[in-house]
C-alpha cells in the first residue's frame, strides 16, 4: 500500500519529482541575466580604460584643461578660507566649514551664470582659435555639473550655520533662524530668514531639473521653475555681503545679452517668429510651419 501511494502521488505531482521545463528555462534566462550583466560590466570597463589613453586626453584636452582649473580654483578658494578663518579670525570648525560653503557658493553662483550667456558663447564659438581653447560646446553639461555642486555647497553651508546657531548662547537656536533679532547678515538682519527661502528656491530649481521630469513629459515644469533664479540672485546678493562682487560680472553680461535679444526681437529688420503649426510626417519628421518676420532676408 505504501508502495501504491508513493506512485500515485508521482502521477499526481510530477513536480514533486522531476523538474519542469519552465524551471529549466527560468534557469536559462537567469544564466543569460548573468552573462549581459558581466558583458555590460566588461563594456563600462572598457570605456573606461579608453579615457585613459593617450587619443582621449588629445581630443578632450580643453575639456580637462577647464575641469583641472576649474578644480584647482575651488580648492584654491577652501585653502583660503581655512587658513584666514583658523589663524587670523580664529574662528571654530562649524564657522569655518560655513564660510568654505558660503565662498564656494559665491564663485560657483557667478559662474553658473556665465554658463548660459548664450550670445558670448555664440561669439565663442565662431571664434575658430577661441573654440579650440574652451570647449564651449559642453557648456550646458558643465552648467548641470556646477549646479550640483552649488547644491551640495548649500547643504554644507546651512549645515553648518544651523549647528555654529545652535552653540551661541546670545539668542536661542530658533531666534536665530527665524528672526532678525541676531542682526546676522548685512542688510537688516536678514541673512538667516533670506537663507531658508534661498534653500526652497534652490530645491525647487534643482528638483524640477531632473532628468525624470524633463524628459518625462514636464518640460514646461522644467522651465519655468528654472525662472526662478531671477528672485534667487536677488536674495542671494541681499544675503551674502560680498556677493555683489562676485556677481557683478557676470550679471552684467548677462543684462547686455537679454537687452540685445529684446532689440533684436522687437526690431524693424528683425522682428518676431511665429510658430503656426507642427506637423508628424511620415518616419517621424516634424514639419515645422513658421511665420516669418517681415523684412525678414
Amino acid at each position: 500500500s505504501t508502495l501504491l501511494q508513493s506512485l500515485s502521488q508521482f502521477t499526481v505531482h510530477p513536480t514533486w519529482f522531476i523538474k519542469t521545463s519552465s524551471d529549466s528555462r527560468e534557469q536559462a534566462n537567469k544564466f543569460q541575466r548573468f552573462l549581459s550583466h558581466c558583458c555590460q560590466q566588461q563594456r563600462i570597463y572598457e570605456i573606461k580604460k579608453n579615457k585613459l589613453t593617450i587619443d582621449y586626453i588629445k581630443d578632450n584636452l580643453s575639456r580637462i584643461i577647464v575641469l583641472f582649473l576649474y578644480i584647482l580654483i575651488n580648492l584654491a578658494l577652501l585653502l583660503y578660507v581655512v587658513i584666514y578663518r583658523a589663524t587670523v579670525k580664529k574662528s571654530n570648525i562649524f564657522v569655518i566649514f560655513a564660510r568654505i560653503g558660503g565662498l564656494l557658493l559665491n564663485f560657483n553662483c557667478a559662474l553658473v551664470i556665465v554658463l548660459m550667456l548664450k550670445h558670448t558663447i555664440l561669439i565663442i564659438r565662431t571664434n575658430t582659435f577661441l573654440r579650440k581653447l574652451i570647449p564651449v560646446d559642453d557648456h550646458i553639461d558643465f552648467h548641470k555639473v556646477v549646479g550640483r555642486v552649488i547644491a551640495a555647497l548649500a547643504i554644507l553651508h546651512t549645515i553648518a550655520h544651523m549647528i555654529n546657531f545652535g552653540r551661541l548662547e546670545d539668542h536661542s537656536w530658533g531666534t536665530f533662524m527665524f528672526t532678525t533679532r541676531p542682526d546676522v547678515g548685512w542688510v537688516g538682519g536678514f541673512a538667516p530668514i533670506s537663507g531658508i527661502i534661498l534653500c526652497i528656491i534652490l530645491a525647487t530649481i534643482v528638483i524640477c531639473s531632473m532628468q525624470w521630469i524633463r524628459r518625462g513629459g514636464h518640460f514646461q515644469v522644467f522651465y519655468w521653475t528654472h525662472l526662478l533664479y531671477l528672485p534667487f540672485f536677488v536674495l542671494l546678493i541681499v544675503h551674502a555681503e560680498n556677493f555683489w562682487k562676485w556677481i557683478i560680472g557676470p550679471l552684467s553680461l548677462f543684462l547686455l545679452e537679454k537687452l540685445y535679444s529684446i532689440l533684436t526681437r522687437y526690431s524693424v529688420r528683425n522682428g518676431r517668429t511665429y510658430l503656426h503649426s507642427a506637423t508628424i510626417e511620415q518616419s517621424n519628421v516634424i514639419s515645422l510651419n513658421i511665420h516669418r518676420p517681415k523684412n525678414f532676408t
